[in-house]
């Protein structure tokens, strides 16, 4: 179907018929002019790309940043043959065992053919043990502080007792056997910026505690200071007679 038909007159010079594109002569002598074919614009297409992907997850990144050349520590694995809960907090192992760590950085092997603990009330617990043997040494307490760790030791029976008041926590025992060991380090439980100081002994009787240093609040100074009681300048006093 063509858009338009224009006439012309019939003549030989093909000048006359050089601005009608796609015309051609019909048998009267007159010339029909179409518009031709219409070609599509070609548009080059964007290479099809696949499903965008979601763009790293900052933390994730920094976590790898942070964590490259690391050992992570292992968390503790605890196993028991018989392991008892009451519902009141009490809890009983038979042939319990435990281990933590990570290469290079902390050993904690410890195990007992019996492990019971009694909660006394929301911040204080015993803690007893029998046939108990442990080796230990590191930077990674067990009182979750960083440090420095190192001890060993066996025990037929022992029973400690455990006190934990916020972040500061205490605990002292004793055990039948032969045992030494120490640790020290800090750390920040309640994640306030104010690190607690952990120190433990064990030798035979052990003791260790962490205690967070009080940090004096700094007061507030009243807006507008007591104004003091000006004193006043005494006068001159009046001048003596004049003399005659």
């Amino acid at each position: 179907m063509t858009d338009r038909i224009a006439y012309a007159p019939q003549s030989r010079d093909p000048r006359d018929y050089e601005s009608l594109q796609g015309g051609y002569t019909e048998s009267d002598g007159s010339v029909r002019v179409s518009s031709g074919p219409t070609v599509a614009k070609s548009e080059s297409k964007p290479a099809l790309a696949g499903p965008a992907q979601p763009a790293p997850d900052g933390r994730a990144v920094k976590s790898l940043v942070d964590g490259a050349g690391k050992k992570q520590a292992r968390p503790e694995a605890r196993t028991a043959i018989v392991e008892r809960r009451a519902p009141d907090g009490t809890q009983l192992q038979l042939g319990a065992t435990s281990s933590r760590g990570a290469a290079g950085r902390q050993l904690d092997e410890r195990g007992a053919g019996g492990d019971a603990t009694v909660p006394l009330s929301k911040s204080q617990a015993v803690n007893a043990q029998l046939l108990a043997a442990k080796v230990y040494g590191g930077v990674d307490n067990a009182d979750g502080s960083k440090g420095l760790n190192v001890g060993a030791g066996a025990s037929v029976a022992s029973i400690e007792w455990k006190y934990q008041s916020g972040s500061d926590s205490m605990s002292v025992g004793v055990d039948v056997g032969l045992s030494a060991g120490f640790s020290a380090g800090i750390r920040d439980s309640d994640g306030d910026g104010v690190p607690e100081t952990c120190v433990s002994i064990d030798a035979s009787v052990s003791v260790a505690m962490c205690v967070e240093p009080a940090v004096p609040r700094q007061k507030d100074g009243p807006a507008d200071g007591a104004r003091g009681t000006g004193s006043r300048v005494p006068q001159a006093g009046a001048g003596g007679t004049s003399g005659w």
